[in-house]
């Protein structure tokens, strides 16, 4: 971001009717450049305990949706980017959601950082995401799945 920043934010005019005409001048490769800096800035999906912020991640969602972002190709969860930094209770929840109940029910005997890399170690390519990561209508059709595999047969 500190780089596009750096290196668009003098070539935008003060005019705003002078917008359009000097960007149709530019490359394809650089009016995508700023697009894509433009986009990153205007979207804040960020989630905090404190504040709602619905309406925002409505926003960052649809974002996502519309470019097709995987978040499994660009997060992997860890001991030191994710388990570390959760509850014990919320690493049980992780492994439950992820492999089962049976994962799950050996980490209340374990410390903190042993559960946390017990919980790496489990769920490490099975393509589970903490809640924050998922895009919401991915998110829908889990619980929907969910929903008809634990129906009646």
């Amino acid at each position: 971001m500190d780089d596009l920043r750096e290196h668009y934010g003098h070539t935008i005019p003060g005019n705003p009717h002078d917008l359009l005409e000097r960007r149709l001048e530019q490359p394809t490769t650089t009016l995508l450049e700023l697009l894509a800096y433009a986009a990153a800035k205007a979207v804040n999906a960020l989630q905090l305990g404190h504040y709602e912020r619905r309406r925002q991640r409505a926003h960052a969602d649809r974002l996502a949706q519309a470019l097709k972002i995987d978040m499994i190709q660009w997060f992997e969860p860890t001991t030191e980017n994710y388990f570390g930094r959760i509850s014990k209770t919320e690493i049980e929840q992780a492994l439950t959601e992820a492999k089962g109940a049976d994962f799950a029910a050996g980490v209340s005997g374990l410390k903190k950082a042993d559960a946390a890399a017990y919980a790496e170690r489990q769920i490490a390519g099975t393509g589970w995401l903490p809640a924050l990561l998922k895009i919401a209508l991915i998110a829908d059709r889990e619980r929907v799945g969910r929903c008809r595999s634990s129906g009646p047969r």
